[in-house]
């Protein structure tokens, strides 16, 4: 009981940053502990890492599950412990005009006697744990780096305090596409089944979810995505605002219109317009991947799959780019970042000194985070 009072009684002020210095000195240790290593990596490497990042994942679960819900610094989480604290619906039928898996949920939850920490122990754990199921599935036993990758993302501390909803979604989804990487019947089930609930949570991972599918059955050619992602760019110069006006109007999800047609906290960004620089984080993944393919010529049909997955998303965002809450589109492209960037770096050997390329990799990408 000791144990889960350190989180509840830490300072909220101080949480984020707790979080970030305790990811970003598991990666340095990672660095020291990699960096001497005369090793390549291998796609026959199956040194087991499953029980530490179990471990870790346990502990990030607690760690978010048993923070604080304090408005000031916790604003979402407030909102929805005011809602859970409150709610006295029913169970909500299966309709895919509304967001029912999350209202039953939460009816689950309340008839299990759930008190309101107990109720984000349960999001934070669906949150973490699938990420880890999916580093799983990917990675096999090799669980470490991908999972360092994962929670270093600077996106990953605030999915998984404030946007709750959004967060528990996109990493089932994950968990989904990795399931979908396998080609198996078995697997393609599981993922599809994933979706659906995915989406009965928010309704917002459609866009991954019909990325994924279009990396499958559609463009099967990684040019052919490379080459509507640089479209994207093209349209969204040239006609940027047209377009946002036109996926506001389609109406399939009311958020959408408000995010691209709300400007009152403009001011809260350092820059609106076209974001040069959230286009240049984008490309990172695409650029590793566009040398591993097209330089190196090799090809791997998971590499291939993720990143075309990838590609597709980000593009749509690309497209309302200018929008001041743009971030909440791109999320559904980066929750894939992560695991687009660690696979070929941990799978597929293209690079001298790859190791410590990759572990060097890790600790700046962690140290972004922190800056961010």
């Amino acid at each position: 009981m000791e144990f889960f009072n350190l989180f509840t009684s830490l300072d909220p002020y101080l949480y984020s940053k707790v979080f970030h210095n305790l990811v970003l000195g598991l990666c340095i240790l990672t660095f020291f502990i990699n960096a001497h290593s005369s090793e390549t990596i291998s796609p026959e490497d199956n040194s087991s890492s499953i029980v530490p990042t179990f471990i870790l994942a346990l502990i990030l679960i607690i760690f978010f599950g048993m923070r604080p819900v304090w408005a000031i610094i916790f604003g979402d989480s407030y909102m929805y412990a005011h809602h859970y604290v409150h709610f006295v619906k029913d169970f909500v039928p299966i309709d895919l005009n509304a967001e029912w898996l999350w209202e039953d949920f939460a009816v689950i939850l309340k008839n299990w006697g759930f008190s309101t920490q107990q109720y984000f122990l349960a999001i934070a754990f669906l949150y973490i744990f699938c990420i880890f199921l999916a580093c799983c599935s990917l990675f096999h036993q090799s669980t470490w780096l991908p999972f360092l990758f994962c929670i270093s993302a600077f996106s990953f501390y605030g999915y998984g305090i404030n946007g709750l909803r959004n967060g528990m979604a996109c990493s089932i989804v994950m968990m989904a596409i990795a399931l979908f990487s396998k080609e198996q019947n078995t697997s393609n089930i599981l993922s599809l089944i994933l979706c659906f609930l995915a989406f009965g949570i928010h309704r917002s991972v459609i866009l991954p979810i019909a990325a994924m599918l279009a990396a499958r059955y559609i463009i099967k050619d990684y040019r052919q995505a490379l080459g509507f992602w640089i479209a994207s760019i093209a349209v969204s110069l040239a006609a940027g605002e047209t377009v946002s006006g036109f996926f506001a109007s389609l109406g399939f999800d009311e958020r959408l219109s408000g995010y691209i047609n709300n400007h009152d906290y403009d001011y809260m960004f350092s820059s609106t317009g076209f974001r040069w620089d959230f286009l240049l984080y984008s490309m990172i993944p695409i650029a590793i991947g566009y040398y591993v393919i097209t330089k190196k010529r090799i090809v791997d049909p998971t590499h291939i799959f993720l990143l075309s997955t990838y590609i597709i998303s980000n593009s749509f965002w690309i497209m309302v780019i200018r929008a001041s809450n743009s971030n909440r589109f791109a999320y559904l492209s980066w929750f894939l970042y992560p695991i687009v960037i660690a696979y070929p770096l941990l799978k597929i050997d293209f690079i001298e000194r790859q190791r410590l390329i990759t572990v060097a990799l890790l600790v700046g990408y962690a140290v972004f985070s922190l800056y961010i």
